[in-house]
């Protein structure tokens, strides 16, 4: 295995947890030291393949990440839909 960019895996906990049904996007979890404070939290982010390259990976907006921990989240086949995890409150987790 090798790390597919710097910008990707870097020396945090990231995980690539989603790939669009084409290739060309993909999502990112990522547990950063920022997130230390936050109990049980995390963020969602994509990247987007240009040519051979993955883009620097964007953090999803307030729609999807919360103060609470959004580990996981899934696109759907036509890339219009995100699906996505988490325990914030007023969810069941």
């Amino acid at each position: 295995a090798s790390s597919i960019s710097d910008s990707i895996n870097t020396e945090d906990h990231d995980a690539s947890i989603s790939m669009s049904a084409d290739g060309s996007q993909l999502i990112i979890y990522r547990f950063t030291k920022d997130n230390i404070l936050a109990t049980g939290s995390g963020d969602l982010y994509y990247s987007t393949l240009k040519g051979e390259w993955w883009s620097s990976p964007v953090k999803l907006g307030d729609e999807v990440n919360s103060k609470g921990w959004e580990p996981s989240a899934a696109l759907s086949p036509d890339g219009k839909v995100i699906y996505f995890v988490s325990n914030r409150a007023g969810t069941l987790g």
